[in-house]
């Protein structure tokens, strides 16, 4: 039978490596009650992706889809799309606007569910408590879709 201590570490470490993850609160209105993690403005990789502890997020809305437009061009997007210097410029003012928008950080909300890619899908909650997802469409700095929008993004000037 095991002792008090052993017990008392086996509950705490979880909630000791939760700490150091940075998780900072349960998400009330994310399908699952996920926990959240502080997300910063220099973890986005691009509009609808984040790096944070060492792990890729994929980014969407709380109550619609995400995409936001590539940074690479050259690269090879969804669909063996190429992605073009325009759809490349959309992605890096996606980019510096969505940075501009975590300047005070944000909590990053796992939603259960697979982003694509190996990556866990996420929502974030900005400080003011507005839906990171919601405000990059509403810039029009993203579409309300999963799809990529290449054809969209090639058809505008940044």
């Amino acid at each position: 039978m095991p002792d008090r201590l052993s017990v008392a570490i086996f509950f705490a470490f979880p909630l000791a490596m939760a700490a150091a993850a940075g998780i900072v609160a349960s998400c009330d209105k994310i399908e699952g009650g996920a926990l959240c993690l502080r997300i910063q403005a220099a973890d986005l990789t691009d509009g609808d992706s984040a790096r944070v502890s060492g792990r890729s997020y994929r980014l969407t809305g709380a109550e619609t889809p995400l995409n936001a437009p590539e940074t690479r061009a050259g690269a090879a997007g969804r669909a063996g799309a190429t992605v073009t210097q325009r759809e490349a410029e959309w992605g890096a003012k996606s980019l510096a606007y969505g940075r501009k928008l975590l300047a005070r950080g944000g909590a990053l909300c796992l939603t259960g569910k697979d982003g694509g890619f190996g990556r866990p899908a996420a929502v974030v909650r900005l400080p003011d408590g507005r839906d990171y997802g919601a405000a990059m469409v509403e810039a029009g700095m993203a579409t309300p879709t999963e799809r990529r929008e290449h054809e969209h993004w090639n058809a505008k000037k940044p």
